[in-house]
Formats: structure tokens, sequence, C-alpha cells
């Protein structure tokens, strides 16, 4: 049966059925013209609610049991499935006629549309909206601001976001923004597929583009180039709005033990290559290169690393490393903090390197070479040192000379235009240091302690040696000394005490001063030792000074009474063993030389207090010699060049004119001369 020309009327209220095909030819089915309220024209179909519904709200069929239900953006059971506008009232488990494909138009459900924009499944239950939602699924357009073009999406939401069936070797084309609204973009798992991104027109020979992949089971986001294409820069950059607004956070995680990020690269023969390099320029707000304020958390076993330098090195060669390198360009600096290292604990300073070389330490450990522990608070034990020095064992080469620990400055000291200066090598200064004998126990300190260790074989030479270069003793003005002790406090102290508890001393020295020389052209005309007490007095005062210049005391106790100890070492011993084997030697020097050079002086130049049994003074064995008592035993005497008493005990009288044997009674002396003897 054909139908031609035929139009059904509004009596025709039953419609009418096909049971063949119906054909069209070239001519069209038209929908009806612009639509009033709660009217539609369209395909349809009939079905069951399973809830109450309303005229044209926006619906689906529930697969559990194929009724009809409101649709909801919100939940992923409803928004992928078939959907339709509902055309008529209906309770639920009522029979309901529904829209798959048409017009319709819903004054009190609708929105206010704009013509020719497409809508969307609202996220509240039944509605559309105009504004995608985060599940985004297109229910048709709109024909004018109330009337509803609706031709929904078939697409696969859920798996596939809009974009299913792209059939393979095709490339899509997109003549706009591309939004997968919370939904994934799912490429295969090889090591060809990715994301590119051009940096230009030619694709294919010579381009330069930026590829996120897999490859090998890594992650990539790397940059690639082919051609004449230029190897580009990947720069990883933290949002910013406008000044002064930006984005201060940006967090890059990972999980268990995996490193977050791992660098490595082909060795080169090219010099100069850099793993990480951190470029630009920085200022204004941006004060960190690069920032690591990781927290460490509580753990009681292990410890934890800010950062790890721990690089393997295997070289040959003159090759060499660097385990950090810090190098600075200087162009311009300003007058703040210029600092090479700077390594604090709460903000406080422990080890710093200016940008000069200055290095300050304070209160950290920083190695076996090096200890310094320093602080203001009080110590109790083992606090408040420094330690300079190294262990394990050091093999020595004949000739050489090893130092533990050497200060070596070498620059020139220039002297102030006027006044004086004082340049010191090393000062170590205790002027902060005070005593506290509160608690009634006794404080002893010293600016220089040096203690020797014990050793299997060979000996310490020094405990201290002071070895001065020929530089320090030239000049044109001014007095040197290799080793000087200034006290200019001194009140019941020693200016330099040299004492020896050792109960082991047998032929060594307490106290030893010496020089030698084996060559030389020049005259000595100092001291070997010097003792020198100078006081002017330039104040009224009566004063009695009973101090000694010099002072040598023995005081040996002889406290067992099995002791037999016998003293026969001299208190004082100068010895003058002058030796000419080639040339002249002349000694016309005095052994012992006493001046008084104060005329009104009353004291005596020498003065003998014995209280044992010996001679106050005795000549070379014995031959001569004067008792305590006075009585002198003299084998000659001559006075004024004229022989009194000759060798042989015999006198002469005045001038040596008369000689006499034995005894004489008296013996009379004017002026020096024997005028008398009887």
């Amino acid at each position: 049966m054909a139908f031609k020309g035929y139009q059904l009327t509004d009596a025709d209220t039953n419609g009418f059925t096909l049971n063949g095909t119906f054909k069209v030819g070239s001519h069209s089915i038209r929908l009806g013209d612009t639509l009033v309220d709660a009217t539609w024209a369209g395909f349809t179909e009939l079905g069951t609610a399973g809830a109450a519904l309303a005229f044209g709200d926006l619906i689906y069929l529930a697969s559990a049991d194929s009724k009809w239900e409101l649709s909801d953006a919100d939940e992923s059971a409803t928004y992928d499935k078939k959907v339709a506008i509902c055309l008529t009232d209906a309770a639920e488990d009522a029979a309901v006629e529904v829209l798959l494909w048409g017009k319709v138009r819903c004054d009190s459900l609708f929105p206010t549309m704009t013509p020719g924009a497409q809508q969307y499944m609202s996220g509240t239950a039944g509605d559309i909206t105009g504004v995608a939602p985060a599940n985004v699924r297109p229910i048709g357009f709109a024909n004018t601001a109330d009337e509803l073009f609706f031709c929904p999406s078939p697409f696969d939401v859920a798996a596939t976001g809009f974009l299913t069936n792209i059939v393979e070797d095709l490339t899509p084309q997109l003549g706009g923004n591309l939004d997968a609204n919370g939904f994934s973009i799912i490429l295969p798992s090889t090591s060809t597929a990715g994301i590119a991104l051009y940096n230009t027109a030619d694709q294919v020979t010579n381009y330069e583009k930026g590829v996120i992949n897999w490859a090998s089971n890594v992650f990539k986001i790397s940059t690639s180039e082919g051609g004449s294409g230029t190897a580009r820069a990947l720069t990883l950059e933290v949002p910013r709005s406008g000044a002064p607004a930006i984005v201060t956070t940006y967090t890059l995680q990972r999980e268990n033990a995996i490193p977050f990020h791992q660098l490595s690269w082909t060795a080169t023969t090219t010099a100069n290559n850099v793993g990480v390099d951190i470029g630009g320029s920085i200022g204004g707000e941006a004060t960190k290169a690069l920032n690591v304020s990781t927290a460490f958390t509580s753990d009681s076993a292990t410890a934890v690393t800010g950062i790890s330098i721990a690089p393997t090195v295997a070289q040959s060669g003159t090759a060499g490393y660097y385990g950090l390198s810090i190098n600075p360009t200087e162009t311009t600096v300003g007058s703040g903090v210029k600092r090479l290292i700077s390594a604090q604990v709460s903000s406080v300073d422990k080890f710093t390197v200016s940008n000069d070389g200055h290095t300050a330490i304070s209160g950290v450990a920083v190695g076996p070479m090096l200890t310094v522990t320093s602080s203001a608070t009080a110590y109790t034990n083992g606090g408040g040192t420094v330690e300079l020095g190294r262990t394990g064992n050091l093999s020595m080469v004949n000739g050489e000379s090893f130092n533990s620990v050497k200060i070596l400055p070498a620059f020139t000291v220039a002297a102030p235009a006027t006044g004086s200066a004082q340049f010191n090598g090393l000062v170590i200064d205790l002027s902060g240091v005070t005593h506290d004998v509160s608690a009634g126990g006794a404080m002893n300190s010293s600016g220089l302690k040096i203690v020797g260790g014990a050793s299997t074989s060979g000996s310490f030479n020094y405990g201290l040696e002071v070895s001065a270069a020929s530089s320090i003793f030239t000049g044109t003005s001014g007095s040197r000394s290799a080793l000087s002790v200034v006290n200019n406090s001194l009140t019941t102290s020693y200016g330099l005490s040299v004492t020896s508890s050792s109960s082991s001393l047998t032929s060594g020295s307490v106290l030893r001063t010496s020089k030698t020389g084996t060559s030389g052209t020049t005259a000595f005309t100092g001291s070997v030792a010097d003792v020198s007490w100078t006081h002017n007095h330039n104040a009224a005062a009566t004063l009695d000074h009973t101090a000694n210049a010099l002072d040598v005391s023995r005081a040996i106790t002889s406290n067992h009474a099995s002791a037999a100890i016998t003293v026969s070492g001299a208190l004082a011993d100068l010895n003058s063993t002058n030796v000419q084997t080639l040339g002249t030697l002349t000694d016309t020097g005095n052994i012992l030389k006493l001046t008084q050079g104060y005329a009104s002086a009353s004291g005596d130049v020498i003065s003998i207090a014995n209280s044992g049994t010996g001679k106050d003074i005795s000549g070379t064995g014995s031959t001569w010699s004067v008792s305590k008592i006075g009585a002198a035993v003299l084998t000659a005497l001559t006075v004024n060049s004229v022989t009194v008493i000759d060798t042989s005990g015999n006198l002469s009288s005045a001038n040596g004119v008369a000689s006499f044997t034995g005894s004489p009674s008296s013996i009379t002396v004017t002026n020096g001369i024997v005028t008398a003897i009887s």
C-alpha cells in the first residue's frame, strides 16, 4: 500500500498502524512547528514507570527491572544508560510514554535555554542543564529558550569519555577543545604510544616535540628533535596569577621506598656534563634556588639525611673529583651577608664559610680531624674543648716533618701610620672564663696545655718547641723573642712556671737554657740567660723590696728511717769549658762577675750563711780555703803585686827586703803593703 499526498487530520486521533515498510522516497518526515507548553514531536515508545514521574522529566531505563527512573549525572548507575523524556504524568509501576528523539517543551521543568546551546544531564535528579557538570552526558540542543531538541549522546561515558570506536590508523581532528571532564584518556602501553606536543609545523622530518609516554616501565616526560630541529629544555614551572600573588606550595609525592626522582645518563667524553642545572634569575620574593624542607619524623633506630652526596668514584691517571663544589661568580654584591656555606640549627649559626674563606665553627662536631664544642651554657663533663689531631698510624720517611696542626698564614702585615699595632699568630684568650669556686673546690686552668702520650719506642724531644725563622729577628728597631710571656697583671703568681712532679727524673733537667752553633762570622755579645728586674717608682711610698732577682733553692728531705741520701751536686754550677783545637782562642772572661753599681749601697756583694760543717770557700783541690769562722788557708799571698807569702810559706818583709822563716807573731799591713813582720 502506498500513500501519496495523504494527510492525517485532527479527527484521526488513533493514528494508523503500519504492517510493512513505510517509504517516503525523496520527501521528508517533518516534525511539527514551534511547540506550545507540554507538547512534543518525535519518536516515542511505551514503558513502565519505576517511580512517580512527571511530564518533562529526564529519565533512564534501569538495567535491573527495565523500568524508567529519574536520571542523575552524579550517579554512575544512571548517566551512561538509555535516556528519554517523560511525556505523561505517571505513578510508580504505571504505563508511561517516553520521547526517544525529537522536540519537546516543558515550561515548568526546563530551564531558560540559549538557542543552539548544548544541554546536559543535570546532577539534580530528572533535570536538564545548560552547564556541563563533572560527569558530562549531552542530551540535545536548545531550539528556543523553551523548546529542546532531544538527541542524547549514545557514547559510553564511564569507559571512554565519549571517544569510542575511533577507527584505528585514522587521526581524529578536533575543531575545538577536548574536555575529558573527570575521565581518563587511555593510551596503549607501548613505548611508541603517548602524547606528543609539537613545537614545529613539520611533525615528520624537521621537528621539535615534547613527549609524555611509558618506555621500559619508566614514565617519561621528555623532549626530542629530528632533522634540523633544535633540542629544547624541559621546564616545570609553578603557576603564577600575577604579582604579588604566587603559588608558594608545589608538592611532588612518592610512595614506599621508590626514589621520587632519579637522574641517569650515559657516560660520554664531552666535558662539563651536568645532571641537574638550576638556572634562571631569582630575586625579590624568591630567596632560594633549591629548598629542601623535609620533615624528619620520629624514629628510634635510624638516622635520616636531608641531602646525601654519595658518588662512586673509579678513576685513574690524573683524574680527580669534587664531592661538593660551590663556585659563585660575583659581578656585583650588596652589603649583606655573603657566605659560601651556612649550616644552622634552628636559625643559629653552627658552621659558616664566608665568601672570603673566613670559617666559623661553633658547637658542632665536624669530624675526627677537628672537633669543636663551645657554648655559653654550663658544661658538667667534657664540654668546652677543642680537639685537633688524627687517629691511626702514620708512617714517616727519612727527613720528613709532620705537623698534627699547622697554622701557616701568608700575608704582609702593614704597620699603622702612627702609634703601634700587634699581630699574633695564635691567641688563646681566657678573659671570658670565670672560675666558680663557690662549691669549695679549687680550679686550675691552662691557656695552653701539652700532654705527651706513652711511646713504645723513641721519645718526644720537646713538649713545646718554638722554632723561630730568621725573618722574625730581622728589622730596624725593637727587640724580638722566639718565645715571649707577657703578664702585666701578676700579683702572687708566676710569669713563667716550669714544674715537674716526676719521681723518676735522673739526669734530665726541669729547666734548660742552651745556645749552640757550628759556624758563623758574627760575635755573640748577648746573654744565654738574662734575668732583669726593673722598677720605676713614680709615687710617694715607703717600700721594702725583699724579693730576689734570681732565686735558686734546693730542699731535699729524708723522711724514712732506712733512707741514705747523699747530696753531692752543686746548687749552682758555673762551668766554662772552652777548647782550642785550631787557631787561637783567648779567654779573658770571668767565670763569675759581681758588680755593685750603686755607690751608696751598704749590702755585701757576697754574703755567705753557712749552717753546715764545710768551708765557706774552697779552692781547687782544697789547696786554699776560708772556713766558716774566717780562718784562711793560703798557699801564697800577694798584696799589690808584692808577695807576702810564697808557695813555700816564707814571709817577706816590707817590699820583700827581708825574708823570714817559721811563724811570725805579727804582720803589719799598711795600705795593702806589709810594713812589719815580727
